[in-house]
């Protein structure tokens, strides 16, 4: 041991202090991290940034055996890239004693476990040159070790890199026949002989050299039997040169496709429907595709699911799952392929094992889903080890009870705001300790207790009235529907159509009545909620607009470009029907997408969106990045496919992103689509092919969008927000003469909803069922559509009194009693799909007679919104 190990050992495994003040600071902050890292790691050691930092320390202090056993911590929670795997190696071949075998037998385990982790080439050539260098040493501290066909075997069915470790392969070999003896040559020409004949069957990249290759072999040292050998593998060769073509198209696309997931998906379909497909060469692209996809957690569940189904070693699926789990360590689905391998091995101690070790090192705390999903694996594997020999043994019984209501304290004390949406893991509880156990008022206390907390959730009642129905009575189940009627639930719809469906199901006619009534009186007290919510909304809307209108009036351009065009801002024409129906759905999509967008503010100067959307990935897979930059902050939005990764991304809140402390928020409204421009101000002759004419010499525009009609305005949608950004130039740029163009970025949350227009705003009493004819409109309709069929539609929802059309033929008019059946009718026709048409609705709102007192009166407000009426029993 040298001098500076002897002083690390006597400090307690940290280095001794030089003098240097710079060094002492150093050391002083080191060991100061050290103490407290074991703390830190206990609480999460997937912190990638914990280990970068300690790396980095160490690096610096020049430490190489704290270095190391730092790595080797770093490799026991996280992988590692390829690039920290050759810095890895380099630092330990520094310290290569040519004389000790522990040394190089070192080596020789950081190279396996590099070559382990990717299937990289890179790597693996690495592993060759370290070997050719020092064969001698090698063969002495590891006899029998043969690095060149363990290559060769991990690569044998990769089609683009086999060729890269063949060569080397074969260029050894032929070199060793060449200095061989004649007693060692037959053997060697043997065995070159099979490897080139088994690579001749695979299909690769470099299959013409190869038969090339094979080709000078046989002429050089199988001369003798040449045009025979030739003739037996001319076959094989031509057969697998037919293999090759049918990948080509899948091995092209994969380059100028990233190596996305969803290319690699298909070229495995296809290898799945050969006759008979080879399991190695599947397995192959697997290992492809996760040199680009590690951190997606589908493509392991896929791979694993694989491989347990098509009867790989155990040894083999193990290290996957070991892989995955250092990968991505937050998936609840890979811990559960872990308890699955440690049931089929029947290693029961792994089971409680890999329970403990997923809840003590925090992996899964992030997400509630990944949770319930580990915590049914759990459930799954105690349920079949505990209970499928000896259901009926009371020591069996008490400890699956035991693990029940450990499963259920662990969701609670993680996740006691924000429950699991579908209840999995209260699910499967209540039906082992019901329906296995027979303990009905264990499991029914598992809804009971949830119940308190969960009040307002319909899918809790959902799931709830089921399992009464199941495991208690019909009676029990019908008082719970009742109590939850009452509450103000998330969706309350659901919940009475499944009332609805249980009473026709298991009800009286007095039972079915009674759902029906209260039903009815819960649906109106909503409506009328939703209408005044509405109107306050239109009131709101209609103020900000009146408010742009009068900024809009002070600016000489925007004057100049109103007496030309009407834009989307304007109030439209659109009738109140239409609004209403659209109103309510798009008010439901707005709050389901919202929660699954954050607010990232305090951005580094110049991040770009794929630099968030690789940051944020961790929390679950990214729909969509938004980059917005003011002169005030650079803040953007980040929108998950579930409200999961947008729960997971809340905790990285006051975390570090490119040297910068960013701030993620719950997203409160819409947000801007920095991709897309709103131009307006042109006359009706402007076509599309004009506008891409304009807007492409900015960027690469992906769509134009413009509506029918003549209301002049289109959406110019770009590749990227920098092309929209560098497109706002052409604000005031005149398509038309006399009118400048006006092109700002779409902001939906500027958009008023389309109420009346000039000629059709509203004049009429505000009573939806006031009485008097009321007439609807309907277009763009198939002229061969028969008055007939349209009456009989609209009868199912209204009285009509009159239906005709106009001279021209191209409008039908519908009178009907009232005006809220004038609303049912303009709902049931608007964009209904009719003989090949898509027809539009609209209110023919008669003007009344001006009088002194409509004269002074002001004008009343716009009619509160229609909710969806009960149908008939």
């Amino acid at each position: 041991m040298d001098a500076k190990q002897t002083n690390a050992s006597s400090n307690g495994g940290r280095p001794a202090l030089d003098g240097s003040s710079d060094n002492v600071d150093q050391l002083i902050k080191l060991q100061g991290f050290i103490e407290a890292l074991p703390d830190k790691l206990a609480q999460s050691p997937y912190q990638y940034d914990l280990y970068t930092e300690w790396i980095g320390m160490l690096k610096t202090l020049d430490d190489k055996d704290m270095l190391r056993s730092a790595r080797e911590t770093i490799h026991a929670h996280l992988a590692l890239t390829e690039a920290m795997w050759k810095e890895w190696i380099e630092d330990e071949k520094s310290e290569l004693a040519s004389s000790d075998h522990k040394d190089y037998l070192r080596i020789l385990k950081v190279f396996d476990d590099a070559t382990a982790e990717y299937l990289t080439s890179g790597l693996w050539l690495d592993y060759l040159d370290f070997y050719d260098q020092h064969r001698t040493e090698i063969d002495a501290a590891h006899p029998g070790l043969d690095i060149y066909d363990r290559a060769l075997r991990a690569f044998l069915h990769h089609y683009t890199d086999m060729g890269k470790i063949w060569n080397r392969y074969k260029d050894r070999l032929t070199a060793s026949l060449e200095d061989q003896s004649a007693d060692n040559a037959d053997e060697l020409k043997d065995r070159l002989n099979k490897l080139y004949i088994e690579c001749l069957g695979i299909p690769h990249e470099t299959i013409d050299q190869t038969f090339a290759g094979y080709s000078t072999f046989v002429t050089t040292h199988m001369h003798i039997d040449y045009e025979r050998q030739m003739v037996k593998v001319n076959k094989i060769y031509s057969a697998t040169k037919r293999l090759c073509e049918s990948r080509e198209n899948y091995e092209r696309q994969l380059e100028p496709a990233g190596h996305a997931w969803s290319v690699y998906r298909n070229y495995l379909e296809f290898l799945f429907k050969i006759r008979q497909p080879d399991y190695d060469e599947i397995r192959t692209v697997y290992e492809r595709a996760l040199v680009y996809n590690y951190f997606d957690p589908a493509v392991w569940d896929e791979y694993l699911t694989f491989l347990e189904t098509h009867a790989f070693d155990n040894g083999e699926i193990k290290t996957v799952i070991d892989r995955s789990l250092r990968n991505c360590p937050h998936s609840g689905v890979l811990w559960g392929h872990l308890l699955l391998y440690a049931e089929m091995t029947a290693d029961l101690a792994l089971i409680q094992n890999s329970f403990d070790r997923c809840i003590q090192t925090h992996a899964l705390d992030r997400s509630v889903d990944d949770m319930a999903e580990f915590l049914v694996f759990r459930l799954d594997v105690v349920r079949r080890t505990a209970l499928s020999n000896e259901p009926t043994d009371a020591e069996a019984r008490q400890y699956v009870q035991g693990v029940c209501a450990e499963t259920l304290a662990v969701l609670d004390q993680l996740f006691p705001e924000s429950p699991d949406p579908y209840y999995r893991v209260e699910k499967y509880c209540s039906f082992i300790l019901a329906k296995l156990l027979g303990n009905i008022d264990s499991a029914q206390s598992v809804w009971k207790s949830r119940g308190r907390r969960h009040k307002s959730n319909s899918e809790y009642w959902l799931q709830y009235t089921q399992f009464l129905r199941e495991h208690v009575s019909a009676s029990a189940a019908r008082t719970a529907y009742k109590q939850a009627s009452s509450r103000a639930l998330d969706w309350p719809e659901r919940l009475y159509d499944s009332w609805k469906q249980f009473e026709h199901e298991t009800g009286s006619v007095e039972t079915y009545r009674q759902a029906v009534a209260k039903i009815q009186l819960q649906r109106k007290t909503i409506e009328r909620k939703r209408e005044v919510e509405y109107y306050e909304q239109q009131q709101q809307q209609q103020q900000q607009h009146e408010e742009v209108k009068l900024i809009s009036s002070s600016s000489k351009r925007k004057s100049s470009a109103d007496e030309h065009s009407n834009t989307p801002e304007d109030v439209s024409c659109k009738d109140i029907a239409r609004a209403s129906k659209r109103n309510r759905t798009a008010s439901n999509e707005s709050s389901v997408a919202d929660k699954m967008t954050v607010l990232v503010s305090r951005l580094p100067p110049g991040t770009k969106a794929a630099e968030l959307k690789l940051h944020f990935s961790q929390c679950g897979n990214v729909r969509n990045v938004q980059i917005v930059r003011d002169e005030r902050d650079n803040y953007g939005y980040v929108t998950f496919t579930s409200t999961d990764g947008a729960n997971k991304a809340l905790s990285f809140d006051n975390s570090e992103f490119n040297g910068s402390i960013i701030n993620v928020k719950p997203h409160a409204g819409e947000c801007p689509d920095p991709t897309t421009l709103f131009v307006c101000n042109f006359c009706k002759d402007v076509q599309k092919s004009a506008l891409r004419q304009l807007f492409k010499s900015y960027g690469e525009v992906v769509n134009i969008r413009m509506p029918p009609g003549d209301r002049q305005f289109a959406y110019i949608q770009f590749g990227d927000s920098e092309a929209a950004a560098r497109a706002l130039e052409s604000d005031g740029t005149e398509l038309t003469p006399g009118m400048p163009l006006s092109v700002a970025i779409s902001n939906p949350k500027k958009k008023s909803k389309k109420m009346a227009g000039p000629s059709e705003k509203w004049q009429g009493s505000t009573d939806p069922n006031s009485a008097g004819s009321q007439s609807v409109r309907l277009t763009n309709f198939n002229p061969a559509t028969s008055d007939d069929t349209l009456r009989a539609i609209c009868q199912e929802v209204a009285v009509v009194l009159r239906l005709h059309r106009n001279k021209r033929g191209d409008k039908v008019f519908i009178d009907v009693d009232s005006q809220a059946a004038a609303l049912s009718v303009v709902e049931k026709f608007d964009e209904m799909e009719l003989d090949g048409s898509r027809l539009s609705a609209n209110l023919v709102v008669k003007q009344p007679e001006v009088t002194a007192a409509t004269k002074t009166a002001p004008p009343p407000p716009p009619p509160p919104a229609s909710a969806p009426s009960e149908g008939r029993e």
